[in-house]
């Protein structure tokens, strides 16, 4: 009696082949697994913490650094320190550079508002207030048969004569100069009519008072 030759079915073929393929699948898993644990695992001293990702912040070079840290001085000094830079002071104008600018035609023009009190010829008569021929270098209150106020009389008696500087200041300003004084005349306030009426008494004498240099 003779037995059949049993031939594999394509089942059984299959079965050896799979279970390889599970198997090596296995291995392949347990070795990838093992080796992310190695990849990512911390250090030693840092236990089980975990990875965070961290920028460091940027450093400049030393080159960069000095330039900044220069450059930071510079601007912090020059806002602090900086000063703006001081004009010259103007120039100090004299009272001979004011008076020789004076024009006497303008200034018989000014003398006219005195007309009222003041008589200017030679000899001329005292009105409200004293004959003023040759008035620029005379005595103060010296005018004959005019009777001063005692303010006049003691301000006389302190400076003298009417000089450039102390008459230019009067006729500013009279009662800033003699504070008492009874002339009622307010004054004049702009330099130039103050330079030309001056200019008119300086040369209404028969000597004019030489002008200041200063």
């Amino acid at each position: 009696m003779k037995h059949k030759q049993h031939l594999p079915s394509k089942f059984e073929e299959f079965v050896p082949i799979a279970a390889g393929a599970l198997g090596f699948s296995i291995l392949f898993l347990f070795g990838l697994s093992a080796f992310v644990n190695n990849l990512f695992q911390p250090e030693a001293g840092s236990a089980h913490q975990p990875m965070i990702a961290t920028t460091a912040p940027h450093k400049p070079a030393a080159s960069d650094s000095g330039k900044n840290t220069q450059n930071t001085h510079d601007n912090v000094a020059g806002s602090t320190t900086s000063k703006p830079v001081a004009k010259p002071p103007s120039a100090i104008v004299s009272i001979g550079q004011i008076l020789a600018k004076g024009d006497a035609k303008k200034g018989a023009k000014v003398a006219k508002k005195c007309f009222a009190c003041h008589s200017f010829d030679k000899g001329g008569k005292n009105k409200v207030g004293p004959n003023l021929y040759a008035i620029v270098g005379k005595n103060i209150g010296t005018t004959k048969g005019f009777k001063y106020s005692s303010a006049m009389v003691k301000y006389a008696g302190k400076t003298g004569s009417w000089k450039y500087a102390n008459l230019m200041a009067f006729l500013k300003k009279p009662k800033s100069v003699v504070k008492k004084t009874k002339m009622a005349f307010a004054g004049l306030k702009k330099e130039k009519d103050l330079a030309n009426l001056i200019a008119y008494l300086r040369g209404n004498a028969s000597t004019p008072v030489p002008l200041p240099t200063h």
